[in-house]
């Protein structure tokens, strides 16, 4: 008894650890924080699997102190705990609880999504910082881009025989871009939030392999899918953008944007994943697949639109007549 009790002991400080050591690099080297930040939760998730949830749970709580004491900064602490911690722990739920690959990545992704949101409503309390409102800073760079437009044109400017056509939608383009750039920055928060959580999700699995904890069947992209109700995103995002038009209120309509644009990135991903499963199962020569391929890559437009409009479609009748753990019928026969 005392002798399993050392060895979780020492097994709880190797995993708080690993924890506490990418939070610190985090923390003072920030320009590591993109790549820290992906491989935060995976000691977390050990823990969970290997241990129990409390000690995941103390794990985080003596981190957040640590960091805390050594910081004094407790919003840095807080952003970056809320970012990671929970993933973590959900992570080793998830692995503890043997989920299916499609479940788990879905509720992965599915969590991410609540601490971006989560984070982005709490940053405008704790630092006012209003995601829907082009910041101070951001002004400053978008009048920097008119002075360097109107420096070229102005005599013995490097390109002083531009026309005042040209200026203008030179400035026009400035303008639309700043008009929307609250919703490309919110949109890139979230959907980098997802894309990291899926990182994150895939080394995690190799970990526990690695750590023989077991792991979850290696789901293939072409089988990826979400389900049905994920539509009232788009369903929202409409709903948002026009009654902030009707009533005249920009952070509702710039809210529906937002949702839009994210959920336009979600059915892409899930499009391309439809488009891979029938471009993989159709039986011709691969050179002719290339082709098709190199074309609608050059007509982006029409395959981004092609793409949103599968992934939609997917989602709400499952044109590739998926089970929830992504086999095909054929498979399922066979299971």
């Amino acid at each position: 008894m005392t002798i399993l009790k050392n060895q979780r002991v020492v097994e709880f400080g190797a995993f708080s650890a690993a924890f506490l050591f990418p939070a610190l690099v985090t923390v003072f080297i920030p320009s590591m924080a993109m790549l820290t930040i992906l491989f935060m939760p995976i000691p977390l998730a050990l823990m969970v699997r290997r241990l129990d949830l409390r000690y995941g749970l103390a794990t985080l709580l003596a981190t957040v102190a640590i960091l805390f004491l050594l910081t004094g900064r407790p919003q840095t602490v807080f952003f970056l705990a809320f970012q990671t911690g929970p993933l973590g722990i959900l992570l080793g739920l998830i692995f503890k609880n043997h989920l299916s690959a499609g479940r788990a990545l879905s509720v992965t992704v599915g969590f991410s999504l609540v601490v971006a949101g989560v984070i982005l409503v709490s940053s405008y309390f704790v630092t006012g910082t209003n995601p829907l409102v082009l910041s101070e800073r951001d002004r400053q760079v978008f009048d920097v881009e008119r002075k360097m437009i109107s420096d070229m044109v102005a005599p013995g400017g490097r390109a002083q025989g531009l026309g005042t056509a040209d200026v203008r939608e030179m400035e026009k383009v400035i303008a639309q871009v700043e008009a929307m750039w609250p919703v490309l920055a919110t949109s890139s928060i979230i959907i980098w939030s997802m894309v990291s959580a899926t990182i994150t999700f895939s080394f995690t699995r190799y970990a526990m392999a690695r750590c023989g904890y077991g792991q979850i069947a290696a789901l293939p992209f072409s089988r990826w899918r979400l389900p049905w109700h994920v539509i009232w995103g788009i369903i929202g995002g409409l709903a948002f953008l026009l009654a902030g038009d009707e009533s005249n209120i920009k952070e509702l309509a710039l809210a529906g944007k937002i949702m839009l644009w994210v959920m336009g990135f979600v059915f892409t991903v899930m499009g391309m994943s439809v488009a891979t499963f029938f471009l993989g199962r159709w039986k011709v020569a691969w050179p002719i697949k290339l082709a098709v391929t190199v074309a609608l890559g050059i007509y982006l437009p029409f395959t981004f639109s092609m793409l949103v409009t599968l992934g939609v479609i997917d989602s709400i009748v499952n044109v590739r007549r998926l089970s929830a753990d992504g086999r095909i019928p054929e498979e399922e026969d066979k299971k």
